[in-house]
């Protein structure tokens, strides 16, 4: 077969079981083209294709004209690969990409692509795509997507369809995911060729192997190359974020939130808009918590999702926030941290900032405070214990409170534990 394409040929990757009737029949204008199509490439037998060999199609013979993608936002370092240059071409807002170009991404690199329909895809960092098809008949609604993730991970929006013929399919080394209209992820597992994939609305028809399994909205499924699909599990829960801060003056902050059930790691992502096209903040911990130091004030957005066993992600939790000129946190001073106390009418004290009108303390049995045992406003740097702690284990915290009840800088968790008392 042809290896060198111009700028006007489409290549065609084949598949097994593929001819040049079937691949004349699916994408050329009528079935008179096939024999100019085993001569342009060259084809001794139009009956033996050997499955991933390229096939070179000039656009010109296909049924339908390609309807570029846009690329809408683009974050660290993304590039794009065109089938007729070797050389890689540094992504930019505004670009259209045509069917056999590959988008390749970076450790930094995020890319967002909207397709004709106003389908969106986001391509994540250490990612590769290429671009299959990409047509829209605007007579009837038709709208035909489809790529191939190489490894990496996407998340799509598809626009509902118009048409029933509609397609939007994603290919990975281990199956084919195909949608309805609906929005879902996929993931090559790192250091496998496992496919991840996790449904938050609409349904995805998963084959690989002759099978297909269908994975309803708030389930997710793995498929291990050379099997047919597992049974569909539900996707974790949301983390609960809502005793997140949500204004500081502090650029420097550490979130913790609950456990969610189930979760092995999290998944964290900081952005300075609320669509999360472009990301400060990237990566995943064993624990539910992070340490960001921001660069500047402004407003955020936190997204958490925690991820199962098999490496499926869960339910978006998303967190906004305001960071503003930066005031020092108060400083905890009695009890220290890991203190143990024998007395029931000791006084918690602390220092906080001058220009702060009121001090909140917090004291819980979980260092999540999703409950306390003492919670108390007021202008005072101290605190007298007034009801007897029962012995165990506690948390304490303070916060600045300023004019207008805004909470600005908790202060870091100090534990002490309450002993037998006398």
């Amino acid at each position: 077969l042809n290896a060198q394409a111009t700028e006007e040929d489409w290549v065609y990757t084949t598949r097994p079981g593929d001819t040049l009737w079937n691949i004349t029949k699916d994408y050329l204008k009528d079935m008179t083209f096939w024999p100019r199509l085993q001569k342009y490439n060259n084809i001794i037998n139009p009956k033996l294709l050997p499955p991933g060999s390229r096939l070179l199609i000039p656009v010109a013979w296909l049924k339908q004209q390609p309807k570029p993608a846009s690329v809408i936002a683009v974050n660290g370092i993304a590039h794009v690969k065109l089938a007729n240059k070797p050389q890689l071409i540094p992504l930019k807002i505004g670009m259209k990409i045509n069917i056999s170009s590959e988008i390749i991404t970076e450790d930094t690199g995020r890319v967002v692509l909207e397709f004709a329909d106003g389908s969106q895809l986001i391509i994540q960092k250490n990612t590769l795509v290429k671009l299959d098809r990409l047509t829209a008949h605007n007579s009837n609604g038709m709208v035909d997507t489809r790529m191939r993730v190489q490894k990496g991970r996407v998340e799509t929006e598809v626009s509902p369809f118009k048409n029933k013929k509609s397609r939007f399919e994603i290919t990975t080394p281990a199956a084919v995911a195909s949608v309805r209209g609906t929005r879902f992820r996929v993931n090559i597992a790192p250091r496998s060729t496992a496919m991840l994939s996790e449904v938050t609305k609409g349904n995805v028809e998963v084959t690989s192997e002759g099978i297909t399994q269908t994975v309803p909205a708030g389930f997710g499924i793995r498929v291990n190359k050379g099997e047919p699909p597992t049974a569909p599990q539900p996707l974790l829960a949301a983390a609960d974020l809502s005793r997140l801060e949500t204004t500081l003056s502090r650029l420097s902050l550490k979130f913790t939130w609950p456990p969610i059930i189930g979760a092995k790691k999290y998944h964290m992502e900081i952005a300075p808009t609320p669509h999360f096209y472009q990301l400060l903040f990237d990566q995943t911990s064993s624990t539910p918590s992070l340490e960001w130091n921001a660069q500047a004030t402004g407003e955020f957005s936190l997204r958490v999702r925690g991820i199962n066993s098999a490496g499926n992600e869960g339910f978006d939790a998303v967190h906004h926030f305001s960071i503003i000129n930066e005031v020092p946190a108060p400083q905890l001073v009695y009890p220290p941290n890991k203190a143990r106390i024998d007395k029931s009418d000791f006084v918690f004290q602390w220092r906080g900032h001058s220009d702060a009108e009121k001090f909140r303390l917090q004291v819980s049995s979980s260092k999540y405070f999703e409950q306390t045992v003492i919670e108390a406003t007021g202008n005072q740097q101290y605190y007298s214990v007034q009801k007897k702690l029962a012995p165990g284990s506690y948390y304490w915290r303070v916060a600045n409170i300023y004019p207008n009840n805004i909470v600005l800088n908790t202060s870091e968790i100090f534990h002490f534990n309450m002993t037998n008392q006398p």
